[in-house]
């Protein structure tokens, strides 16, 4: 199990990454930094190393997620690893905020207190938010047709796959002996033709037809049905292909605040693939304006 608050050292990370130049500055979670005193290295949250000319920055930032406002303790504790890494800079984060006492022992010390705060998008509906257009891709399999050298008739073939599930792994690869599912081969069709399938289809108009044939003659495969194999060395697939615009509201936005000025907003759509994979999408802006769009895989592990 992640330890609590990983997901907040995670989003810091991306946050900083976001303004730094990768040319000069590296970014990690964690970070492992030599203790002067020891000579082992010790973990903190995240850790942002600089390297202009000849000088070399080190700056160290612990992070919290807790209910509880933090006090001058965890202040102390953030000062002390400061001196012992030193750190020239060290920076909290906290998602419940901070006391006035360690708000104080934290300017005598030079730290940085910046907060993390999270909104569903319910919770910030009249707020000038973007919302994400999305070209949805997909497609339809209209006619399939095996190219087989047996007696066994093509229409016999396709009687026999119109019964079995998309996603059964009853395909044999004899070169590999991997078994695949008919799906995993489709969406290999996808991958390779891509730019056949969908570079000519317009958003929200009528499908396209498109036909592709697949030579699987130096691979070729047989499909195991009721204890029977039948072989075959291509495929001819005619897809019915289309595109839809959609409109996705944003699932929720992060505030990154120090003094209670924003520093970064970040706010994350979620789509659905067809392929069911999910993908978190995201854009972030300062004060200045948008800076970057990312997206990254969920996973589902």
């Amino acid at each position: 199990m992640p330890r609590q608050g990983r997901t907040t050292e995670l989003i810091v990370e991306e946050l900083e990454k976001l303004k730094l130049d990768e040319k000069y500055c590296e970014v990690s979670s964690p970070g492992r930094v030599p203790d002067v005193i020891t000579g082992r290295k010790r973990e903190v949250d995240v850790a942002i190393k600089c390297e202009l000319g000849t000088l070399k920055f080190l700056t160290i930032i612990e992070c919290r997620n807790r209910d509880k406002v933090d006090d001058t303790t965890w202040v102390e504790q953030v000062k002390t690893k400061k001196d012992d890494l030193k750190a020239n800079k060290a920076i909290m984060v906290s998602t419940s905020g901070f006391t006035k006492p360690a708000r104080e022992k934290a300017e005598h010390y030079g730290i940085i207190l910046r907060t993390l705060s999270e909104f569903k998008s319910e919770d910030a509906i009249d707020w000038n938010i973007p919302i994400l257009e999305f070209e949805r891709e997909d497609y339809g399999i209209t006619e399939c047709t095996f190219i087989t050298k047996d007696d066994l008739s093509e229409k016999t073939l396709d009687d026999i796959i119109e019964k079995i599930k998309s996603d059964e792994k009853i395909i044999k690869e004899i070169s590999t002996g991997n078994h695949i599912s008919f799906l995993e081969i489709v969406r290999s069709i996808d991958k390779t033709n891509h730019e056949y399938l969908f570079g000519d289809v317009k958003a929200n108009e009528p499908p396209k037809k498109k036909r592709i044939k697949i030579d699987l003659s130096n691979n070729e495969c047989l499909i195991e049905i009721n204890n029977k194999e039948y072989y075959f060395n291509g495929l001819e697939l005619e897809f019915e292909c289309w595109k839809t615009l959609e409109t996705i509201p944003f699932d929720k936005i992060i505030k990154y605040e120090e003094d209670h000025s924003t520093l970064l907003h970040k706010v994350d759509y979620s789509l659905k693939l067809h392929n069911d994979e999910e993908v978190i999408v995201s854009i972030s802006r300062d004060k200045n304006g948008w800076l970057k769009l990312t997206e990254k895989k969920v996973n589902k592990d």
